[in-house]
Parts: C-alpha cells; sequence; structure tokens
C-alpha cells in the first residue's frame, strides 16, 4: 500500500507510526511542513515547508506549503494520505483535495483550536472532507462530537504501551 503522511518534520509521535508501515512493507511517503529530519529508514522525505514573514499568522505558512503538496500528491498517487495534528497538515491536506485523507488528532489541534471561531470553522471543514478522524484518546473523541463530526467518522486508537517489552513484574495487591 501507498501512504502519505504529513506532519511536521520533527514531530516525536510521528515516528511509531513511520516504524509500524514500514515494517508492514508499505511505500511510505512523508511530508514535511516544517522543517526536520532529511532521512528515515525506507521512508520518502519531501519538504514542503516554505517560510512566511507574517509573524502575526504563523500558520500562513502551511497554506504556503499547498502547492507543493498538491503537486506531490499526484506525482505518489497514494492509496491514502493520514495528516497529523487537524490545524496544521489537516488544513493543508484539506485544501488540497485529495482524497481518501485520514486526519490523527493529537489533543492542542482541537482542545485549543475548537474554542476560536476561525479555527472551529476550518476544523469542521478538515473533519468533514476527511474520510476518517483518528483521535489519540476518548477524550479528543468527545470533543469531535461535540463539534458536530458524525461519529460514524471518529476512529480513535492509541498507540499504547507494550507491556511485553518493559522489564517489570506485575504488583501483588495485599488484602491485609
Amino acid at each position: 500500500m501507498k501512504i502519505v503522511l504529513i506532519s511536521h518534520g520533527n514531530f516525536a509521535h510521528i515516528f511509531p507510526y513511520l516504524d509500524h508501515l514500514c515494517q508492514k512493507g508499505d511505500d511510505v511517503h512523508w511530508l514535511q511542513i516544517a522543517p526536520g529530519r532529511k532521512s528515515y529508514k525506507n521512508v520518502k522525505i519531501y519538504e514542503c515547508f516554505q517560510k512566511s514573514n507574517l509573524y502575526l499568522f504563523k500558520k500562513f505558512s502551511y497554506i504556503l506549503s499547498v502547492p507543493k503538496i498538491r503537486k506531490l500528491l499526484r506525482f505518489i498517487q497514494p492509496d491514502v494520505i493520514n495528516a497529523h495534528y487537524a490545524s496544521s497538515a489537516g488544513v493543508c491536506s484539506w485544501l488540497s483535495n485529495q482524497h481518501p485523507y485520514v486526519v490523527t488528532v493529537h489533543g492542542s489541534d482541537i482542545v485549543q483550536r475548537s474554542r476560536n471561531k476561525l479555527s472551529r470553522f476550518l476544523l469542521k471543514k478538515v473533519f468533514h472532507s476527511a474520510a476518517l478522524i483518528n483521535p489519540v484518546g476518548q477524550h479528543l473523541a468527545v470533543i469531535l462530537k461535540k463539534l458536530g463530526i458524525d461519529e460514524q467518522k471518529i476512529f480513535p486508537l492509541t498507540l499504547g504501551v507494550p507491556l511485553d517489552q518493559l522489564p517489570f513484574l506485575p504488583r501483588r495487591w495485599d488484602n491485609n
């Protein structure tokens, strides 16, 4: 399967996704909307970020990345696009008008942004256009439902902790 992930280049939470997809043998492409790693395993990395001198509009640089993202998506022709952070990569995916895309929400992208009217408007556009929304926790799924997102599109999935790989013994509870 050919998969494109879109995120910041220094986004620490992306690496488990990249690792898993590479282990499965998928053809993985990573479009970076902010500077980061130049190479990672068998992942094809593309720098899509544009610098913006508009300090007031920090997120404006993401919008400047959209033409390059659109062009790369047409070239790569992925089976699916996975955008990490709705307020940045999600907006880029929505504006690129390439489908299907999944938006993985990690927290502050909807907890903080959903309070602002303009951000809430953009988030709703991103979510309604997405094939699936993946909140990394149930508390985020609740916020998505409050935004009016169709429950059928919400698929909570947490990476979790691999307890079998941790060197510990289960606690023995004494009933005394």
